[in-house]
């Protein structure tokens, strides 16, 4: 029954920057996007922003730069790896806002306080 609580719990309450704990690698972050992507960018701009992230231009605050090709040697490639910005690809991203808690751990922390 305490695992039924706890995962209602994960629906509803909100972790600081972002609207629930599903995208959890999203919210809060700064995602700047370059080359060819499988969807639209308004679209996958949209999925950021629900998930509690936000997508701006290269600068020493972005936290991942999304792109097709890492080692393009673009003009925003070479700006992030100068600013030490994480490089990733659009299926990485996609993970990011697709992650789930992980609710076996947190079963098994519940039956090893008694909860």
């Amino acid at each position: 029954e305490n695992i039924r609580y706890i995962e209602e719990l994960f629906e509803i309450l909100p972790l600081k920057g972002e609207k629930n704990m599903n995208g959890n690698g999203v919210g809060g972050k700064i995602f700047t996007l370059t080359g060819k992507m499988s969807m639209g960018r308004k679209e996958i701009t949209k999925m950021i922003e629900e998930k509690g992230g936000s997508v701006k231009g290269i600068s020493m605050d972005t936290n991942y730069l999304v792109c097709d090709d890492p080692g393009s040697g673009s003009g925003k490639v070479k700006k992030a790896m100068e600013y030490g910005t994480m490089i990733i690809r659009f299926d990485q991203l996609m993970g990011m806002i697709n992650w789930k808690p992980n609710l076996k751990f947190y079963r098994m922390i519940i039956v090893m306080h008694n909860i």
